[in-house]
């Protein structure tokens, strides 16, 4: 075959991508070293505590069986995309670059770094404590590179704990769980977002980070405020989906809320108005090319969060990201169908158990599916009439002192 200049421009394009990846691949395990070394805990940290005690051995096993899974079933692509995303995400909340509102010192995040059990067990990549002066409450992000529409589907509708413990849609555990105090916990009932990025916005943001140790870590912050716009925007629609059937019950007369699930509405009405301030904080970070695009602000010298949106999820737009967009698309068509439902509570977990049955089909026969998503079914409706209703408080956000913040 003879050289031509197409071909070497061809040849010199994949010279430079294959080194651009390999380089963000050992970035990505640097960070992993850092988070492994000085952040994460690991589940024998717990042995001290006799709520874990008795869990421990088996988790220790059930971490190191999935584990060989995933090093067997992804390749090393797969695999440090993902990685690389939820320590980048991690150390943006854990350095203050996400949800904290340093001018108004009205909210603030603390870390929690999750360990391997709940990352596999209850998909809990990315978690922290969000703060306002009476409020703190675990939040927990379960982090996605593909713009897989029945992945993210399932992803926002299977809780992987609700089939055990009756929990509604959009809520999980954090087992192991270490504040930042150092005490050790059993965090239930954790609002779960799925959220994410697209490959390349990971690679550009790598690229432009440097990663050589602990005291030299320097993460892009223009990139930063990119990602966490992303998944800002993503978590507020779907916390909207998560709170729509409790406000729905309460306001319409459909039911009564139980006591968990008056204080569940409390925590996400409170989650998602310190969201909505987070967005506005971050809309003004974003690269200067998309403030460019975005054309002038109001009066106040903010965008409209839905306008940003529609740069990321229209096809001609240059920065289109197509795992962001499957996620608000996903996300806006399960809300479409809760709202033209009369109750929405059921409905919503009906979807969910739907979702589970289809999933459950694929690795077990057809009898055995059925009697998996019914026995969820009963136990999710059994758990909530069982519990006495309570009164509503009206979720607020008000100002703190500014929380101390740990550095990488």
């Amino acid at each position: 075959m003879p050289f031509t200049a197409e071909s070497t421009t061809a040849r010199s394009s994949e010279t430079h991508e294959e080194a651009r990846k390999a380089e963000n691949k050992r970035k990505t395990e640097a960070l992993e070293k850092i988070v492994k070394e000085n952040f994460r805990p690991t589940i024998d940290d717990f042995s001290s505590s006799p709520i874990h005690r008795r869990f421990i051995r088996k988790d220790k096993e059930y971490v190191a069986r999935n584990q060989r899974n995933f090093e067997y079933s992804k390749s090393a692509d797969d695999q440090y995309h993902p990685k690389a995303i939820e320590y980048l995400v991690q150390f943006s909340i854990n350095n203050g670059n996400l949800f904290y509102d340093e001018e108004n010192e009205s909210y603030t995040a603390d870390s929690i770094w999750p360990t391997e059990f709940d990352d596999y067990s209850n998909r809990v990549d990315v978690a922290f404590f969000l703060r306002s002066s009476d409020f703190k409450y675990p939040v927990a992000f379960d982090i996605t590179t593909k713009p897989d529409e029945s992945g993210v589907r399932e992803k926002i509708l299977i809780s992987s704990n609700d089939k055990n413990l009756g929990y509604p849609v959009g809520l999980t555990d954090i087992r192991y769980c270490r504040d930042e105090d150092g005490d050790l916990s059993w965090q239930t009932r954790v609002p779960k977002y799925c959220v994410g990025v697209d490959k390349h916005t990971i690679d550009d943001t790598l690229e432009r980070s440097s990663v050589p140790e602990l005291g030299g870590l320097n993460i892009d912050k223009e990139q930063t405020a990119l990602i966490s716009f992303k998944i800002l925007y993503e978590m507020s629609a779907q916390n909207q989906l998560f709170i729509t059937p409790l406000m729905d019950e309460y306001s319409n007369g459909g039911g009564e809320l139980t006591k968990e699930e008056n204080q569940d509405f409390d925590n996400l009405g409170t989650i998602g108005l310190i969201t909505q301030q987070e967005l506005r904080r971050l809309t003004k970070e974003l690269p200067s090319d998309i403030q460019l695009a975005l054309g002038p602000a109001d009066e106040n010298g903010e965008y409209d969060p839905d306008k940003v949106a529609n740069l990321f999820i229209d096809r001609n737009s240059a920065f289109r990201d197509k795992t962001f967009a499957t996620i608000v698309k996903v996300t806006q068509s399960i809300q479409k169908d809760l709202d033209q439902s009369p109750y929405k509570i059921s409905h919503l977990a009906e979807l969910s158990f739907r979702e589970d049955y289809k999933k459950t089909s694929i690795y077990r026969g057809f009898d055995e599916a059925a009697v998996a998503a019914t026995r969820r079914s009963e136990h999710f409706y059994d758990n909530r009439d069982t519990k006495t209703p309570v009164i509503r408080r009206q979720p607020q956000v008000t100002p703190q002192s500014q929380a101390s913040r740990k550095t990488a």
